[in-house]
């Protein structure tokens, strides 16, 4: 079996765009640096050339944001009409 690895460095890419957007600096820092280094080490130095195994980065990801629904394109849009309806309500 080929084993898959990703660097710290796209990992905190991923983590300024869509979805997940996070835009402080160091939250994506340090959200990259929970998925890509070990937890079994007791002390860390920063390495923008770690890497990591994408098995790994992805369990980590799961636990970090619980069970996420992925919805359809038609879904999406039929929550935001519902969505919007709603809000205009109150506007």
């Amino acid at each position: 079996m080929k084993k898959s690895f990703i660097f710290f460095l796209l990992i905190k890419k991923i983590n300024e765009r869509e979805p997940l957007n996070v835009t402080d600096e160091k939250k994506a820092l340090l959200i990259s640096r929970y998925l890509i280094e070990s937890s079994s080490e007791k002390f860390l130095e920063l390495d923008f050339d770690n890497t990591s195994s994408l098995v790994q980065v992805k369990t980590k990801f799961k636990k970090l944001v619980g069970n996420v629904r992925i919805y359809s394109e038609n879904e999406e849009k039929d929550l935001r009409s519902q969505l919007s309806f709603v809000i205009s309500f109150f506007f």
